[in-house]
Order: C-alpha cells, then structure tokens, then sequence
C-alpha cells in the first residue's frame, strides 16, 4: 500500500500607495498545452489584454523560446512567468506556419482579486531588504459608514505556495475570506518571503522558520499601523502551522484573539512521531508493521530534530538515507519535505506553551474531525486548557464536524483517506465542498469576544 504522510503544511479594486513599491507580477495570460512534436509549448488560446495579446501570439503558435531560454515544455514555461514584473519588455520567438518568427512586447501584470462585499487594497510590507505583498479586504459596508472594522489575520500553513488567489473566486480560503468580511470583518493577508510579488528577498523554500516568524510579525507591525482597522481588534487565524505562528507573534504585538484550526501543542518532534503512527493506522497498515516503521524513524528523527544534523549528516548512516528517500524526512537535496532542512529543526525549538502565556489573549483551538494532518483533537483540548491555566476563562476548543484540514467537507475518515489515495480528493472537490461551518463557527466567536467585558 502506498504510503500516506499528509503534514501540516498546506467589486471595487484599488492599489494602495504601499503597493507601488511592489511592481505586479506578470502571467502569460493563455491556455497552453504540449506541443504534438519536439520542445516549446503549443498557444490553443489567447486571452484578451494579456501578455501574449500584447506579444501578437495567436492561437497555434508554438513558442520555443523566451529571451535567451529555450522552452522544452510547459513547466518550463511556468518557471519563467513566475519571474515576470508588470511592464517588463519580453522577446519571444514561435514557429507559425512553418516560420520562425520574434515577437516582442511588455508584461502585462496579474489581476488583482475581486470581492463583493469589500474593497481589495493591495500592500507592500518592508522586510529584511525587500518586500513583502499584502491584501487587505475591507468591509464595503464599514468602508460606507465610516467604521474602523475588526480584522483577521490570515497565517497560513507550511507550504511555499500564494495566498493570492486572483484567478479564482471559489479557492476554500478566498470562500473563508468573503465569508468574514460578509460578517463585517476585515481580512489581511501577506505571502511568504520570496513568494508572488514579493521582492529583494530570499526564496520561500531556503529560509527557516524564524525568519518567517519575523517576516509575519513585520507584517503584523504594518496591520497595526493601517488607518482604516480597528487596531484594538485585531484577530490571528493560524492555520496549520500558522497556528503555531499566530501566538510567536502575539507574544511581540498585543491582539484581541488568536483562533487556530488543524494545529498542534507539542513540539515538532513530537508531532511527527505522533502523524507517522495514526496515519499508517487510519490508511489500514496492520499495527505491527506500524509499530516497526516508527521505531525505524525514531533514531533518524532523533538525529535530526535534537542532535540538528543536516541530510547530508544523516546520509553517512546507510539505514537513515534508505528511510529518507522512501519516507519521512523525505529528502530533496537540502530540502525535508520541500522546505529548507532547518525550518523543521526551528520549529522544534519553539516554545508554543512559553508564546500562548506571553500573548495572554483570547484563543479559540478548532480541530476538523477528519483532519489527516492534525490527528488528534486533544492538541485542540489541550491548547484551550493552557490558555486558562496562564489566563482563565480566555481559552476554548470545538470540533467540526466532518471537515478535513482544508475546509472541505468529507463523509468519514475511512472515505476521506480512499479519496485521497484514488485521486478523487482534489482541487475542484475542495472547491466544491468548502464547509461553510467555518465561517460562521469563528464569526460568531469573534462577536463574542468583542461584546465581552472581560
């Protein structure tokens, strides 16, 4: 049986004076598909004021090659938009009828999500040497009464993957951002180091966690400064990881509440001994091959999380490459599961106990019933009941009943995992079964901690 490992990774339209020191990024702006023979990539369509209008692309046009890097296919392809600026000259060369042909023009840069209920203000956020990209969704009807709203800050999970979801208005987190700010509440949200417009900094996938932590307490700074929110009250929602980061930041900038979702209250370590043994079990490995995979793991995991040793480090012991190239930590490089080796190791060396005392806030810990990645509801129970024990009555715990770790609502833990082994958990399933429950569960726990006087 194949192996499971799911971690906790993961209109009005105006740019604000902040996101002009940002140049957006650029998209191609066409439906591409491999070309029938040899490299380069086949146009089947040409979208209207795009780049590829702007370079005269036509639909059957093979394009070969972008400046001076020849394309052998559409990921090729795809690496090379992601580099792209608004207003960047291009020269391209296509095969047309036979012909060679160069074509030229600029970048025409992303477009910029839309909302219904709110106006979406693109940001910049200084950081390090460069700069990070913000979006911040305000309340139409806050924005109309002249009221400084509530917000919510968006922490997301372990991947490096955009939070800009402007090609779609039906991603599970942009349906959770037009449900909040439907309830009244601002939504902020900043990408990671090195991801979407972001500028001048490392890339996502070579950084450590706490330069991260710091990236999204910056951020946090420049939330608190913003004219048009409620400063006193501002809300953290950490998904996955970001549960973890939520109270990091907390502890530095005061909040009014941190609700995290699908997170965990051990260290790292800990966590992932825990994920390896339930997940075998719930995908049906019989318990004593379970109980042999883990005990192989724990002297690599010990190696790596307590002793700190790079891959290479760990490659010496015959036994632990075997495991790292065939399971957790899976290797690629200097990478363990797709992050920089050290970002796990400084997750581990977080004190989430030592931040949920200091940030001394209200907290809301939700588990989704059938989450894969964060298996046991206790981390949730367990969150609550240290955040009463440093500050009483602050801390509280729910389920969500029959939700997965990305919102989407699923039957039962037994058909979530054979979904997810037969490929019928997918992107348009999540999309299409977003649990609304989410929205409503944490609004309404938002009213309450505003309308308290403790």
């Amino acid at each position: 049986m194949k192996k499971l490992l799911f971690l906790l990774i993961c209109q009005c339209l105006l740019l604000s004076t902040s996101a002009q020191q940002l140049a957006r990024g650029g998209s191609l702006g066409a439906r591409v598909g491999p070309a029938e023979s040899g490299n380069g990539v086949l146009i089947q369509e040409v979208i209207p004021n795009s780049t590829a209008e702007a370079l005269h692309l036509q639909a059957g046009d093979i394009l070969i090659q972008i400046g001076q890097t020849t394309l052998s296919d559409v990921p090729s392809l795809i690496n090379q938009t992601t580099q792209w600026k608004a207003g960047q000259r291009l020269s391209v060369n296509v095969r047309r009828d036979g012909q060679l042909l160069t074509l030229s023009g600029n970048v025409k840069g992303k477009p910029i999500e839309r909302s219904t209920h709110a106006e979406v203000r693109y940001g910049a956020v200084a950081y390090d040497q460069g700069y990070l990209r913000s979006i911040l969704h305000l309340p139409k009807a806050a924005l109309k009464d002249n009221i400084k709203p509530p917000v919510i800050f968006f922490l997301q999970g372990f991947s490096c993957s955009s939070i800009d979801y402007y090609y779609s208005d039906s991603e599970p987190i942009k349906q959770l951002v037009d449900g909040w700010t439907k309830n009244g509440f601002a939504v902020y949200r900043v990408e990671k180091p090195g991801i979407g417009d972001c500028e001048g900094l490392p890339d996502c996938i070579d950084i450590g966690f706490h330069y991260e932590v710091d990236a999204f307490a910056k951020a946090l700074e420049e939330l608190a400064s913003l004219p048009d929110i409620n400063k006193d009250q501002i809300f953290l929602f950490g998904h996955s990881l970001g549960g973890i980061t939520a109270p990091l930041i907390a502890a530095r900038t005061p909040v009014k509440g941190i609700i995290n979702y699908g997170s965990v209250a051990t260290t790292w370590h800990e966590y992932l001994i825990k994920v390896l043994r339930e997940q075998e079990i719930i995908s049906g490995i019989d318990y004593q091959t379970v109980e042999n995979n883990v005990r192989a793991r724990i002297p690599l995991l010990y190696d790596y999380f307590i002793l700190k040793k790079s891959p290479q480090e760990l490659e010496k012991n015959p036994e632990y490459a075997r495991l790292m190239e065939t399971g957790l930590p899976l290797r690629d490089g200097n990478l363990m599961v797709g992050r920089h080796y050290s970002f796990m190791q400084e997750i581990n060396e977080t004190n989430i106990v030592d931040a949920f005392q200091k940030a001394n806030c209200h907290v809301l810990a939700l588990h989704g019933e059938h989450d894969l990645h964060a298996v046991d509801e206790e981390w949730a129970r367990t969150t609550a009941d240290m955040v009463n024990a440093f500050h009483p009555g602050k801390g509280s715990w729910k389920i969500l009943p029959d939700t997965e770790h990305a919102f989407a609502s699923v039957p039962s833990m037994e058909e979530y995992v054979s979904m997810r082994q037969n490929g019928t958990f997918n992107g348009a399933y999540m999309r299409q079964y977003f649990n609304p429950a989410i929205i409503s569960e944490t609004s309404n726990w938002m009213k309450m901690v505003l309308n308290s006087k403790s």
